[in-house]
């Protein structure tokens, strides 16, 4: 955060506002970015799940009557809302430290939408996750798919940048993903600077994170005949 700042002040160095942002909203933006991103992009559960499988321990799940996404999709919502207690605690400790640079809501009944908004974002984010993952049933390692995913959602997410830094036909074309309400939206709802009705946010997440759990159960049903863990 404090490297942010840093940056951000060279950058802003005569100008008052770059791409609709002022130094203190950029700020804000940087503290909030650095912790969504941590929150949301959780890949434990498929470093877990990948383990499992090369070592022949995910024969439990498949002697077991039990969802393995639901599983892995519980233990990560319980993750997500530790970190949630984590992340609320540090950002205090933070604001309090930059309170001369940090712009509070401009319209604090926004905020409301943030319960339905972040749940969502980080459930896609979840079985994201949970898809690549399952990969593992059938390739040897799932690094190279692990670290383009985040190299990608780093930049088109928002967590790098604003969004707005980048051109607008690529902002255009984010809109319809979900990456763009993962953690740039939230901001931008914090902020009072977001174009879209939070309504429509919580509609295009709910859509893909519906679409992602059907991609996870067709491919959980295709290549769980791959494994060749102990057992089976």
């Amino acid at each position: 955060v404090l490297l942010a700042y840093l940056l951000w002040s060279a950058i802003f160095a005569g100008q008052e506002r770059v791409a609709g942002y002022t130094l203190p909203m950029m700020v804000t933006y940087s503290l909030l970015a650095t912790m969504l991103n941590r929150m949301q992009n959780q890949e434990a559960g498929a470093w877990q799940l990948a383990e499992e499988v090369r070592e022949g321990q995910f024969s439990k799940y498949l002697a077991r009557p039990l969802s393995v996404h639901a599983y892995f999709l519980a233990a990560g919502i319980g993750r997500w809302a530790f970190m949630l207690v984590i992340n609320l605690v540090t950002l205090l400790v933070w604001a309090l430290a930059f309170s001369a640079w940090i712009v509070l809501p401009e319209n604090p009944a926004d905020l409301l939408w943030l319960v339905l908004v972040l749940p969502l974002g980080a459930l896609f984010m979840l079985l994201l996750n949970h898809a690549i993952g399952l990969l593992s049933l059938k390739f040897v390692d799932i690094l190279g798919f692990m670290f383009t995913k985040a190299t990608l959602l780093e930049l088109l997410s928002g967590a790098l940048i604003p969004l707005t830094l980048l051109p607008a036909g690529v902002v255009a074309l984010l809109r319809y993903t979900p990456v763009y309400y993962v953690v740039y939206y939230p901001i931008s709802l914090f902020l009072g600077q977001q174009s879209e009705p939070p309504l429509l946010a919580a509609g295009v997440l709910a859509a893909w994170c519906l679409v992602m759990y059907v991609v996870c159960e067709a491919w959980y049903r295709y290549a769980r005949k791959f494994y060749e863990g102990v057992g089976v």
